[in-house]
């Protein structure tokens, strides 16, 4: 547990570097080598923990969601609340969030999505409802994001809800509950 714990906060950490030094430099320009200088470890400790600078992106949207759905209360929240939590916990990181989508990385807000939420079933026809949603949820994600993350968090999770079919709602709702760390 401790060493799970020490690698947890060494992702973390190396997630960080990447974010602060995306915040000056464009991604294409950032290299391992200065992550790992920034987060004072060596470029091997980096590549331990991942493959590359895509997939530090895609921790730190898991991250991300993690801080949305950890800020719920402890009862089903109704879907609005629910994603205007996760919309909050994104704008409360715009600079980085609008810095990754500019460099044509928003995509692999899915995958995280996708790891975050346990995306396991064990049919085609059960994953695919779940997935297809998410795919509906990261489109409004993309707008919300070309549009500089206005309106306000609330108001484009009110608007994001409405287009969620009800048993999608079901879906990202008992998902939650598994997204959840232990």
């Amino acid at each position: 547990m401790r060493r799970e714990n020490a690698q947890k906060m060494m992702r973390a950490y190396i997630v960080e570097a990447f974010i602060s030094l995306l915040k000056t430099r464009r991604f294409e320009e950032i290299t391992i080598a200065e992550i790992a200088a920034r987060a004072g470890v060596h470029r091997s400790t980096c590549y331990r923990h991942f493959r590359g600078k895509e997939e530090m992106a895609v921790s730190f949207y898991a991250a991300v969601l993690a801080e949305g759905v950890e800020a719920l209360p402890a009862e089903e929240p109704p879907l609005p609340v629910y994603l205007a939590r996760i919309f909050e916990a994104f704008f409360r990181r715009r600079e980085a969030v609008l810095r990754l989508h500019e460099s044509g990385l928003s995509h692999l807000l899915l995958a995280a999505m996708q790891d975050f939420f346990s995306v396991e079933a064990t049919s085609f026809s059960k994953a695919l409802p779940l997935r297809h949603h998410m795919g509906g949820i990261l489109g409004d994600f993309l707008l919300w994001f070309d549009n500089g993350m206005q309106p306000s968090p609330a108001a484009f999770a009110r608007a994001a809800a409405k287009l969620c079919p009800p048993e999608t709602r079901l879906l990202l709702l008992r998902n939650r509950r598994r997204a959840l760390p232990k």
